[in-house]
């Protein structure tokens, strides 16, 4: 494993080279395993990354084989990337179709107003009107929150 890590350290490009060097480091100053792959895990915050040191590490203390375990651990990240992108695309079209349920109203009436400029006066000229007006912006401004709080899926 730790010909490994020098490999990736010297054969791949920054920032996982960088980090692996600094393992590396860790480990000739007497640092133990765990200790330096923790540090590394807490520099890069990635989710995939303290699921590939726990397979290592967890391999080290039982001894099973090491090959099978990252098979199933790049299963895992590999099932992990193609959900995030199917969530990624099902939002993006989740955002588009609040954006156009919000615009279409303001659309509506633009429409009426060319089409017949007096239809729409009485909405402009009377309380009710204005009451009416000011109650459904405020509630098209909350159904747009409301459908960008439904997609913003956190993963």
């Amino acid at each position: 494993f730790q010909q490994a890590m020098e490999s990736i350290a010297k054969e791949m490009q920054p920032p996982i080279s960088v980090e692996f060097s600094r393992v590396i480091r860790e480990m000739k100053f007497g640092v133990t395993l765990e200790d330096a792959l923790g540090h590394m895990s807490r520099r890069m915050k990635s989710d995939e990354l303290d699921l590939l040191i726990s397979a290592v590490l967890t391999s080290a203390q039982v001894g099973a084989n090491l090959v099978d375990i990252l098979e199933v651990c790049t299963a895992t990240v590999n099932d992990r990337i193609k959900i995030k992108d199917e969530i990624r695309i099902l939002s993006a079209q989740g955002k588009t179709s609040g954006l156009i349920l919000s615009i279409l109203p303001l659309i509506i009436i633009l429409i009426l107003m060319f089409i017949n400029p007096t239809y729409l006066v009485s909405f402009f000229d009377t309380e009710i009107g204005k009451a009416m007006m000011a109650g459904g912006l405020v509630m098209e401004f909350l159904g747009f929150l409301v459908i960008r709080k439904i997609v913003d899926v956190r993963y």
